[in-house]
């Protein structure tokens, strides 16, 4: 290969490296519209809620800020919060608020780990609301869980 040859492909070699490092932010992988069967279960006074348990699609989206809404039709549930880089740029750490939902124990603050897996095309999410009771108060506990494909 001659030499303005390798250097033409150097040079759009570093062009592309450049232009995708560029653009490259935390939720890259994440940002866009999810679909999944999402796993709901509530628990009030150590005590599983039957009529709240259920097997509902669920559909997020993911802004590039890290901004996350979502909803889940069949139940009323929706969500709304925000994820932040964990331990990888795969892996994020989310605060979500679930509100709406047609049985009141599944909403409420949850936690959790959101992770993307790239060479799956999956995002999967498993969050958890814990809420101590006291004062006449009762105390909750809350999961959701689901692995998403793009929508």
């Amino acid at each position: 290969m001659e030499s303005s040859a390798i250097k033409r492909v150097v040079a759009m070699s570093l062009l592309v490296l450049s232009t995708s490092a560029a653009g490259a932010g935390p939720f890259d992988n994440a940002i866009g519209t999810w679909w999944g069967q999402a796993e709901y279960v509530a628990k009030v006074n150590a005590v599983p809620v039957e009529a709240a348990q259920a097997v509902v699609d669920l559909t997020v989206t993911v802004e590039a800020g890290g901004k996350i809404s979502g909803a889940s039709p069949a139940n009323g549930c929706q969500l709304s919060g925000v994820l932040t880089p964990f331990s990888s740029p795969q892996v994020h750490r989310s605060q979500i608020t679930v509100s709406n939902c047609r049985f009141a124990s599944l909403n409420g603050r949850y936690l959790g780990p959101v992770t993307v897996k790239p060479q799956a095309g999956t995002l999967a999410l498993s969050l958890t609301m814990s809420q101590p009771g006291g004062l006449g108060r009762d105390s909750r506990w809350g999961t959701i869980t689901v692995t998403m494909v793009r929508k």
